[in-house]
């Protein structure tokens, strides 16, 4: 079993032990919700954000208003639609910031991708191959062979990854520090593009959400339906990374494309005017 197959797979008993089973039954349904949202916030997300962004918060806004006004002796209506309008407003002027906020996160989920790619995947054939565990454990678990515990579907993914990454760190003693600074650059460098090139970063931002989302529930809907073929994924990253880029660049040309249709019609009212 290579590196990317090792990890499809200890994702795979994750979401066998935390979601619900109700869920795991209507697996295809989930996946094939899934790739909808995908799509949805691949191709209008970056249109529909700001509004999106402001219904939701002053929905928040107005459930609290109404609580709130319940407990303090006033009509609920009134303390709904206070509530609501505020925190809408709130929103809807601190939009640049959440877009800096959710640009930090999606670039500093790409970075840390990209450094589990080229830095954590290797290591991992060799980590199954010898077994190794910190000194504290090995006791505890010598008469079990290690990748007999990490093939078990009774196995904790959770487990696995904090024994690959105290592995990948006994060989390389620079890879704590060097992810630290990956996150962090990569956080900073986010919020401050989110903030500076809005528009930009927005559309990149959902562009990878969605993306994220499709290839998710596809990956879900593979499972369910094809479970063999989710597994020989892993022989193919070259193919996997193509459908999945071809997504991305799809979803950002189109969604530039909507961005700038309603930037000319936006302009072309005001000259009408």
């Amino acid at each position: 079993m290579n590196g990317l197959e090792s990890i499809l797979e200890q994702a795979r008993v994750y979401v066998v032990q935390n979601v619900p089973p109700a869920l795991l039954d209507r697996a295809v349904l989930v996946g094939l919700g899934l790739v909808l949202a995908g799509v949805v916030v691949g191709v209008l997300g970056a249109k529909m954000a700001k509004p999106g962004l402001t219904l939701l918060v002053a929905l928040a806004g107005g459930l609290g208003g109404a609580v709130f006004a319940r407990d303090a002796g006033v009509h609920q209506l009134i303390g709904a639609l206070v509530g609501a309008a505020m925190l809408g407003t709130v929103a809807f002027v601190t939009f640049r910031f959440w877009v800096g906020l959710a640009a930090a996160l999606v670039l500093c989920s790409l970075a840390m991708g990209t450094f589990g790619y080229r830095e954590v995947l290797p290591h991992v054939p060799a980590f199954e191959q010898a077994g190794i565990l910190p000194p504290e454990r090995q006791a505890a678990v010598s008469d079990v062979s290690i990748v007999e515990r990490w093939n078990d579907p009774g196995g904790s993914p959770q487990r696995w990854a904090r024994e690959l990454w105290t592995y990948v760190t006994q060989q390389d003693h620079g890879a704590e520090r060097n992810s630290r600074l990956v996150g962090v650059g990569a956080l900073v460098t986010g919020l401050f593009l989110g903030v500076v090139l809005v528009k930009v970063m927005l559309v990149v931002s959902t562009s990878v959400i969605g993306t994220m989302l499709a290839a998710s529930g596809a990956g879900t809907v593979l499972s369910s339906l094809s479970p063999k073929t989710y597994a020989g994924l892993g022989d193919h990253p070259g193919l996997l990374g193509m459908g999945v880029g071809a997504f991305l660049v799809t979803s950002v040309i189109l969604q530039t494309m909507l961005l700038r249709k309603a930037a000319a019609a936006s302009e072309e009212g005001k000259k009408k005017s």
